[in-house]
């Protein structure tokens, strides 16, 4: 073989051997760009789920609850009562109150009672009251 074909060959294998890097350099630049990409909307979901908790949802009002008309004192059998603007678990608290406090309790439902506190209606779980003294937990 002549010197020239030589410096041929090692040329054509030159340039070979530089298209196959390039691709595997483009390769690498595409991979790269789609895992960017890819962090790009992973963060975008995270932001959207991080502000989707934050946004007030919309409860629907609760049905209308039937209360029969009662005149008598309740006293709270637990600590850390809340009670409410509406006869529901997510209306807003209106007030905590003490165990053993003492309210007149003006209606009754199944589930709810309507108790007087500060002149308004409020309301709490009937589980959170009692009527007998007896039920009152004596703390010192």
């Amino acid at each position: 073989m002549k010197n020239v074909d030589i410096v041929k060959i090692i040329l054509i294998c030159l340039a070979v051997l530089t298209m196959i890097l390039m691709i595997l350099g483009v390769r690498k630049i595409v991979a790269r760009e789609k895992a960017k990409e890819e962090a790009a909307k992973a963060r975008v979901e995270v932001f959207e789920l991080q502000n989707a908790s934050q946004t007030p949802t919309i409860t629907e009002e609760p049905e209308a609850i039937e209360f029969e008309e009662v005149d008598e004192d309740v006293f709270i059998n637990a600590s850390d009562v809340e009670l409410k603007a509406k006869p529901s678990e997510s209306a807003e608290v209106v007030a905590k109150v003490p165990l053993n406090a003492l309210y007149k309790r003006v209606g009754i439902s199944e589930r709810w009672s309507e108790i007087i506190y500060k002149q308004e209606k409020c309301y709490v779980a009937n589980e959170s009251l009692t009527t007998d003294i007896a039920d009152l937990v004596i703390t010192e």
